[in-house]
């Protein structure tokens, strides 16, 4: 292995410990083998979790960094579009705790994220047409097969006197 990446559904407030805010792809870690960095692994890493977050209609892609990991903010800063600092302010907890405060006094980490799309609602799914044999016409009906028209005599007086020949046989 060259390298993997951590991640779960989340909100936004896991960041700092509190419930609130809104769904989002929090990313614990990602980590690369030093001789396969900077070799476009890392991006393509990072644009993967955005298709997942943005198929499972998530909000947010976040990346909680210590502050000391000056590569990896650069890396999520500079290298990646869409990422900002995120100080967590419009994160409304359910338990009353305010995220940004826990964040600010923490001190040892940041949060840098992208904010992706709302989610659209999901298209209605439309059934594959079955196509379906066309309906028999009341032509097709009538010209059916019968004894009649099956017999190399096709006039009426025709079957008439052929029917007669098989009661006869029956006699």
């Amino acid at each position: 292995a060259v390298g993997y990446v951590q991640f779960r559904f989340s909100l936004q407030g896991e960041a700092v410990g509190c419930l609130g805010g809104e769904p989002c792809v929090y990313v614990m870690d990602i980590q690369l083998e030093p001789e396969v960095q900077r070799k476009g692994l890392g991006r393509h890493l990072v644009r993967t979790l955005e298709m997942v977050a943005r198929k499972q209609r998530m909000m947010h892609l976040m990346f909680p960094v210590t502050v000391a990991d000056e590569g990896a903010t650069a890396f999520l800063l500079n290298g990646m579009k869409g990422f900002a600092k995120d100080d967590l302010k419009s994160v409304e907890s359910m338990d009353g705790s305010d995220a940004a405060q826990l964040i600010a006094e923490d001190g040892t980490f940041i949060v840098i994220s992208k904010p992706l799309d709302a989610p659209k609602p999901a298209p209605a799914q439309q059934a594959t047409p079955v196509k379906q044999p066309p309906a028999a016409s009341d032509a097709d009906l009538s010209a059916a097969n019968t004894p009649e028209k099956d017999s190399p005599a096709s006039s009426a007086g025709a079957a008439q006197s052929d029917y007669a020949s098989k009661l006869d046989d029956f006699s």
